[in-house]
């Protein structure tokens, strides 16, 4: 653990010296971060600071924000929030309904349970790999006539 937390700090300080922010060298040590099998535990005992200094983030957000300029973007605002609002919901339900072939194991850590017609649920108990046997599927609805 040491030797990550170490290259962390590396690609921390390397981002500094070629001229990048201090946020941009962060986020490549926090990149660096999530491959170890520590990131759990790094995330679990950084949680209460990231919700602390999440609070200042959107303080200097806030600040930053010239509200002489509101005026200029209301159109682009409205047409981009009908867009979130109207097109995203129609969008997933797209990709939703188009799930085909007979549930299963997607990935060894993936499993789809939502299929059309279908009701499926997974059983974890803590396993590394996903197995079928924990996997169950109810039977087909029928069709009424």
């Amino acid at each position: 653990m040491v030797f990550d937390i170490a290259m962390a700090a590396m690609f921390a300080a390397v981002g500094d010296i070629v001229g990048l922010d201090k946020e941009v060298g962060g986020l490549l040590a926090g990149v660096a971060l999530a491959s170890t099998p520590y990131r759990e535990t790094i995330a679990a005992r950084l949680a209460p600071l990231r919700d602390f200094l999440l609070l200042f983030f959107f303080i200097a957000l806030g600040s930053a924000l010239d509200l002489s300029l509101l005026g200029t973007h209301v159109a682009g605002a409205i047409i981009f929030s009908l867009f979130v609002l109207i097109g995203n919901p129609l969008i997933v339900l797209v990709g939703h309904y188009k799930i085909t072939g007979p549930p299963g194991i997607e990935e060894a850590r993936a499993a789809c349970l939502d299929y059309p017609e279908r009701v499926c649920a997974y059983a974890w108990r803590g396993e590394e790999k996903l197995n079928l046997r924990s996997l169950t599927v109810a039977p087909r609805r029928s069709q009424a006539t």
